[in-house]
C-alpha cells in the first residue's frame, strides 16, 4: 500500500495557476462557475497527492521496518539512475530531491550503514562521488516498482475498461491543449517523431583525387599505387549514394549529468555542460552509403580493401561537410554548430548509441544504416551524434586523451578537460 505524501514547488505553482483561472471561468461573477472552478482545483490537488503517494511507497527492510520518507525518496531516486553506468552524483541527488548537501550526506550515511547504497570515487576526479544501489538496495527498489505497478493495476481493474478509456482520452486531450497553449511537450512518451523537423542531404558533389587517397593512406602522393586507386574511384563513382540527415529536437529536461531529448535520457556530465546554453539540438547521422560498403565486401585484395576504405571515408567526410553547411543555413542567423558523439566523450559511452537511434527512428533506416548489438554502425564509415548551436567551436578530440589517433582533428585540451568534467 503506498504511503506518505510530499509536494513540490512545481505542483504548487500549477495549483496557484488553477486558482487564478477562476476569473476566466466565472466570467466576472457567475457563482456556479466559480464553484465549478474551485471543485476542479480541489480534485486536481487530490490527484497530485495520489501521484506522490504512488511515488513514495512503503519500503520495508527485515529488522528495520518501514524506511523513513527521506530514505525512501533517496533509494527511489538512485534506482531511477541505474541505467547510467556510474549511477548518480551525490551533488546531483541533492538537487533532484530538493535538499541540501548536508542533508544528502546524512541520508547517504544512513543508507550505507543499512547496506543499501555504495559510494564510488571517480577515477578522474577524487572530488566526485558516485552513488549506486547495492544488491540489497536494488532488490528493495525493484519490489517498490512492482508494488507501484500492482497498485495501478488494482486502480485500473476497479475503474473498468470503459471508464479507463474515457479517462485516458480526456487526459490526452488535456495534455494536447496544454502543449498547444504553453508550447511545451507535457507527455514526452507520446511525442510524435514526425513533429520533429528532419532534413535529408543526398545530392553531394565530390572532389578528391587518387593523390588525396594516397595521402590518407600514409603514402607519397605520387606513388604508383595511385593508378589502382584511380580504378577503384571510377568503380565507386556510379554506385556511391552517401546520405545524411539532421533532426530539430527540443531539449525536454536536463540535470547536472543528463539531457533528455525525444523521450530518451542521455547521461553525461560533459554532454550536459556542452548543451547547457541551448534549448534545441540537432541529432544527426552521416554515412558513405550502404552501396559502397556492400561493394567493399567483394574486394579480396588487402591493399584494395585499404584503399577503398579511404575512398569511403572521403565520401563520408564530404556529406558531413554538406550537412554542417545545410544546418548552418537552417539556423536563424546562419550560426556555427559543434558536434558530440556517443563514445567520443570521456563519460558518454558508445552504448548510448541505442538511445540515439531510438530518437532517429525510421530516419536511420532510410539511410540504410543499422546498429549492431555491440553498438557499432554499418556501414562502418558512418558518424552519428548531436549537433548544437555555439558561439565557440568545440571538437570531441579536445576532451580525448588517446595518443597517436589517426582520426584526431584537434589537440587534447587539458584545461578544457578539467573545466568540463571537474568543475
Amino acid at each position: 500500500m503506498p504511503c506518505g505524501y510530499h509536494g513540490n514547488n512545481m505542483d504548487q505553482r500549477f495549483l496557484d495557476a488553477l486558482h487564478r483561472s477562476n476569473s476566466i471561468w466565472n466570467g466576472g461573477g457567475d457563482q456556479e462557475k466559480t464553484e465549478q472552478s474551485q471543485k476542479f482545483v480541489h480534485q486536481t490537488k487530490k490527484y497530485l497527492a495520489v501521484l506522490h503517494q504512488m511515488q513514495t511507497v512503503c519500503l520495508r527492510m527485515e529488522g528495520e521496518g518501514i524506511l523513513p520518507r527521506g530514505e525512501q525518496a533517496a533509494v527511489m531516486a538512485i534506482g531511477n539512475h541505474m541505467d547510467h553506468p556510474k549511477g548518480i552524483r551525490a551533488s546531483s541527488l541533492g538537487r533532484e530531491l530538493g535538499i541540501s548537501n548536508a542533508a544528502v550526506s546524512k541520508v547517504l550515511n544512513t543508507l550505507e550503514k543499512k547496506h543499501l547504497i555504495r559510494r564510488i570515487g571517480d577515477e578522474q576526479d577524487r572530488r566526485v562521488v558516485w552513488i549506486q544501489l547495492t544488491e540489497q538496495g536494488t532488490e528493495l527498489y525493484n519490489k517498490a516498482i512492482e508494488e507501484q505497478d500492482a497498485f495501478l493495476k488494482r486502480i485500473f481493474l476497479r475503474m473498468g475498461e470503459e471508464d479507463l478509456e474515457t479517462f485516458l482520452t480526456l487526459w490526452e486531450k488535456f495534455n494536447k491543449i496544454t502543449e498547444e497553449e504553453s508550447g511545451v511537450t507535457t507527455d514526452i512518451v507520446k511525442m510524435r517523431r514526425d513533429d520533429m523537423k528532419t532534413v535529408f542531404i543526398e545530392d553531394c558533389k565530390f572532389s578528391f583525387s587518387a593523390a588525396d587517397v594516397l595521402e590518407r593512406m600514409g603514402m607519397p602522393r605520387n606513388h604508383n599505387f595511385g593508378e589502382q586507386i584511380q580504378e577503384l574511384m571510377e568503380k565507386a563513382a556510379p554506385i556511391a549514394k552517401p546520405k545524411a540527415f539532421f533532426m530539430e529536437v527540443p531539449i525536454e529536461s536536463r540535470t547536472e549529468n543528463s539531457v533528455t531529448i525525444g523521450g530518451q535520457t542521455f547521461y553525461s556530465v560533459a554532454l550536459a555542460k556542452n548543451l547547457s546554453k541551448v534549448d534545441t539540438v540537432y541529432p544527426f547521422l552521416c554515412t558513405c552509403g550502404k552501396e559502397l560498403a556492400d561493394y567493399a565486401k567483394t574486394l579480396d585484395d588487402m591493399m584494395s580493401q585499404y584503399a577503398f576504405d579511404a575512398i569511403m571515408e572521403f565520401y563520408r567526410k564530404q556529406v558531413t561537410i554538406d550537412l554542417t553547411e545545410a544546418l548552418s543555413n537552417h539556423l536563424a542567423e546562419g550560426g556555427q554548430t559543434s558536434a558530440v558523439n556517443p563514445g567520443s566523450l570521456v563519460d558518454w559511452p558508445v552504448s548510448e548509441q541505442k538511445k540515439l537511434f531510438a530518437v532517429f527512428g525510421e530516419n536511420a533506416e532510410k539511410t540504410g544504416v543499422t546498429l549492431t548489438d555491440s553498438c557499432l554502425m554499418f556501414p562502418v564509415k558512418t558518424v552519428s551524434g548531436i549537433r548544437y548551436a555555439t558561439d565557440k567551436a568545440f571538437h570531441n578530440c579536445e576532451l580525448c586523451q588517446r595518443k597517436n589517433c589517426p582520426n584526431r582533428e584537434a589537440p587534447f585540451n587539458r584545461e578544457l578537460y578539467l573545466k568540463t568534467l571537474h568543475d
